[in-house]
Formats: structure tokens, C-alpha cells, sequence
């Protein structure tokens, strides 16, 4: 604290003669607020269209989350889907980390009940709720379609008639800072908040905005974990393609190729890299052509081990290689080809044994791109690969990211077409081949191929679905795998 940066001092009187004068606009401010909150008791009510939510329980109607009680308050919390708790919104974080259990015994005492709303999936918005420890209660609103019911930000207050669910006021921005108690307190010390906006006496501290995230997470995060957040960042391959790639946890090395057509952003597993992250350094990375990594021209699968090999080549120690479908078998390619890998972790592999010399099937993919990428998609899901039409009907609906990924399936039928087991015989890498217990046939005779064919393999089924495990299962089978000692 520097003379110009602070108040002046003077003696008790003085200071007491000025505390005086502000308590006289402090009360005004209270009388005011009084005279606020007397217009909002006037205000109309509109009813809520009858609205299903999920919650703990499962299934249940708008009204019971009134637990019983005449009025609800309910926050409605900005969701990413598909996103890790990292990236999550750090504004309704320090909202809801300040919503305390004696909060809500308070407001139980006047027939009032909190509550959370999200437009979040219930499976990822109760995972998030338990990593931050909160004990509140969270609904996903993700079928709601009333505007008094669904939308992000937004502080909503109700009261309820039997069954039927009126709105009687809202708030937003600046509005919901009555649940910030950090606010209040702030605005009561001598520097505020230091945002740049404040009114404050030169020479003042002033902080940029944002500081809600610190190091990349919410700041309340770091109450519940100390693992650094993610890191992005790219590095150049050998032909000059630079590759996206992001790290996040700690411990031995692990770099994960994704499947067919897909990036960071878009993979079917976008889970797993938080799964893994709590035992590894996790690399995941977007393949040439996919995501924000670059194209580099023509493709060749040498490009792509050479990748690989850059992406190993960012890690401190031995790396654990990580491959899902197309992207095991590139693997398995990258390590017959050299790259320096200690260990290979593979989730059904596919493999083409019939070469394609003249690449019939990559001119035919290339053909129907062309023509049209959506239905060049779903040709390569139900002829090439044989997703069954139940699993392609849940797969959430294509992007624009989608459509560029898609122009990359040619990769994979210049590279897989002569993929015989055979062919990973030299492949001395300890390696583990998982299936799924739901997948197709084919992948447990794929897998028992390259046990047969490589001198240190082991295959294992682990619970699952069609062509898919679920993340702590995979996870605690990779670890187990990557403690085990190497065959002699």
C-alpha cells in the first residue's frame, strides 16, 4: 500500500463525522430497496406451461421441485454439454458456491425452497454438482420448452397452486448478485471489486475481468481439486502440418488417437481424457484434417505416424499409447513403423486384411463427399463400419465440425485396407486389445488374431456396448495394464 492508494487518515471524530453522512444515503438505500421489494410483491404471476424435469429421483413435474413447499427460488445454471468440469461456467460456479446449506434451512423456514435448473443432461450435470460438493438440488430441464422454464443465467422466482406453477419475477446479469455474498463484502471494502468499470479514487487497484477463473478453472474448483487444468498448444509435424493438442493431469505419459472423423471436440468419448487424467498426462490430440489441426495436402498414412511420433515427442517420459477403433490400428501401424511407444492400449482395432491396391474404396468415398458429405457419412457408418441403426439414431446431431471431419474417412481406407494381423508380428510393445462384451463378433476374432500374431499381447472383454466401454471401467483396466510387468 503505497500514499496513493489508500484513504486518508484523520482521528476518530473526523472519521466518525463522515461515517455519519454515508449512513444517511446507506439507509436511504435501504429504504429504497424496501420500497423495491414492496413493487415486487404487486407484480402479476404468469402460469408455466406443465413442464418435465430430471432430478435424483428421476422424472417429475416443475411442481415437485417445491419439495412441498408454496414458493421456489431456482437458479438456471449455463451448461456446456459434452464439455469437462474445467470448462464449465465459472460465473454460475461462484453463484452456486455460495449458496450455502444454512441459505437454504433459512429460506425453508419461509415455505421457500432453492433449487438448480439446467438445460445439461442429467448424467453430466449430477457429476458436475458432486465434484463441487454441492448439496443443492439439481434438475435438467433438457425437455423443458416453457420460457419461464428453461434458459441460462436467469434467477426465477415462483410459487405453486396445487399443481400448476405460476412465474412471478426474474433477474439476470448484475440482478443475481443478490446470491453473491462475495459481492457484498467487496463493495464494502475500501478498493470494491477493483473491476475496471468502478467508480474508485485514483491510484486505486483495478484488475482486469475474468477473475472468476484462475488457471484455467473456476476458482471454486480449486477447493476441490489441485490437478492443473488443461493446456492447448500445437507442434509441427515433420512435413511442416501443425497439430492441435491438448494435456491435461499428471503422472506417466498417455497420448490418445481418436476414431474416424473425429476431433478433441467431436469425439464419441469425451469423457475419458478427465477419466484418465487422474493417473496420466494425457495427451489427446486432433488428427490432419480434423479439428484445428492442419490438412497437409496429400494424404499418405506415413504423415500420420510421423504425427504420432511428434506428439510423443512432447512427452517427458515412456508414453502409453491409447487407440480407439481406427485410431488402435493406426497405432498399431505407428509402432510397427518405429515410433517410439513403451505401451499399447487398444479398443478394438479394426483390421482390413483384403489390400486395396488400386484404393477402390477411397475413390468411392472420396466419389460420394463429393456428391454429399452427410450421406457420405452415414454410407461409411452402415457399409464400412456397421453401426446397427439403433446406436446411429442416438448419435447426437451433425455440425458443421462434423462435416469437415467427415472429409477425413478417405484417410482411413488408404491405411486399412491390407491390415492383417500378420502384418504386427515384429510389434514387441506390451499391448492390451479390449473389446466390449456387446460389440460385434468380428472385433473378439480381430483381437485374438493379434494375440496369436504379437509376441507380448493380452485380450480382455470388459462390460460394455456396441463398440464401447464406459470411462472408469476403461480407465481402471488401462492402469492395471500399464503397471503390469513386461513378458520377458
Amino acid at each position: 500500500m503505497t500514499a496513493t492508494n489508500r484513504p486518508e487518515i484523520v482521528d476518530r471524530d473526523t472519521w466518525q463525522q463522515s461515517f455519519d453522512q454515508l449512513l444517511v444515503n446507506e439507509k436511504a438505500h435501504t429504504r429504497a430497496g424496501d420500497a423495491l421489494a414492496a413493487e415486487r410483491r404487486r407484480m402479476p404471476m404468469t402460469p408455466v406451461s406443465p413442464t418435465t424435469v430430471v432430478g435424483e429421483a428421476g422424472e417429475m413435474s416443475l411442481a415437485d421441485v417445491f419439495e412441498g413447499r408454496n414458493q421456489l427460488v431456482a437458479y438456471h445454471f449455463m451448461w456446456h454439454p459434452g464439455q469437462p468440469t474445467h470448462a464449465q461456467c465459472e460465473g454460475c460456479t461462484m453463484s452456486m458456491s455460495q449458496i450455502s446449506d444454512g441459505a437454504r434451512a433459512y429460506l425453508a423456514e419461509r415455505d421457500t425452497t432453492f433449487a438448480v435448473l439446467c438445460t445439461g443432461p442429467w448424467e453430466e450435470i449430477a457429476a458436475y454438482r458432486a465434484f463441487m460438493g454441492w448439496t443443492m438440488p439439481w434438475y435438467s430441464t433438457a425437455a423443458a420448452t416453457d420460457p419461464g422454464a428453461t434458459g441460462f443465467g436467469q434467477l426465477r422466482f415462483y410459487l405453486r397452486d396445487g399443481d400448476t406453477v405460476y412465474q412471478t419475477y426474474e433477474v439476470d446479469y448484475r440482478g443475481t448478485e443478490v446470491m453473491d455474498v462475495t459481492y457484498g463484502l467487496l463493495d464494502r471494502t475500501t478498493y470494491g471489486r477493483q473491476e475496471p468499470w468502478e467508480d474508485s479514487p485514483e491510484g486505486w487497484p483495478k484488475k482486469p475481468m475474468g477473475w472468476w477463473r484462475r488457471d484455467g478453472r473456476p476458482v471454486a474448483q480449486w477447493l476441490r481439486t489441485d490437478e492443473p487444468a488443461p493446456v492447448t498448444g500445437t507442434t509441427t509435424s515433420a512435413d511442416g502440418t501443425e497439430i492441435a493438442w491438448t494435456r491435461q493431469g499428471s503422472g506417466p505419459d498417455l497420448v490418445m488417437i481418436h476414431c474416424v472423423a473425429t476431433s478433441r471436440e467431436r469425439t464419441p468419448q469425451p469423457t475419458l481424457p478427465d477419466a484418465l487424467a487422474e493417473h496420466f498426462t494425457v495427451w489427446t490430440y486432433d488428427r490432419r484434417g480434423t479439428g484445428a489441426s492442419g490438412d497437409g495436402g496429400e494424404y499418405a498414412v506415413e504423415r500420420e505416424i510421423e504425427d504420432l511420433a511428434a506428439m510423443v515427442g512432447l512427452a517427458s517420459g515412456p508414453v502409453t499409447v491409447y487407440g480407439f477403433s481406427s485410431g488402435a490400428t493406426l497405432a498399431l501401424l505407428a509402432a510397427a513403423g518405429g515410433v517410439r511407444i513403451d505401451r499399447l492400449t487398444l479398443l478394438e482395432p479394426p483390421l482390413l486384411p483384403d489390400a486395396d491396391p488400386s484404393f477402390a474404396l477411397r475413390d468411392e468415398a472420396q466419389r460420394r463427399i463429393d456428391d454429399d458429405v452427410d450421406a457420405a457419412d452415414q454410407w461409411y457408418n452402415t457399409e464400412i463400419v456397421g453401426v446397427p441403426p439403433e446406436v446411429l439414431a442416438e448419435l447426437p446431431p451433425r455440425t458443421d465440425a462434423d462435416r469437415r471431419n467427415t472429409r477425413t474417412i478417405v484417410h482411413e481406407l488408404e491405411f486399412l485396407p491390407g491390415t492383417s494381423a500378420e502384418r504386427f508380428a515384429g510389434v514387441e510393445q506390451p499391448t492390451l486389445l479390449i473389446a466390449s462384451d456387446a460389440t460385434a463378433p468380428i472385433m473378439y476374432e480381430i483381437a485374438d488374431a493379434l494375440v496369436s500374431a504379437m509376441p507380448d499381447a493380452e485380450r480382455v472383454v470388459l462390460p460394455g456396448e456396441w463398440h464401447g466401454v464406459d470411462d472408469v471401467t476403461l480407465t481402471r483396466e488401462i492402469v492395471r495394464f500399464t503397471k503390469r510387468p513386461a513378458h520377458d
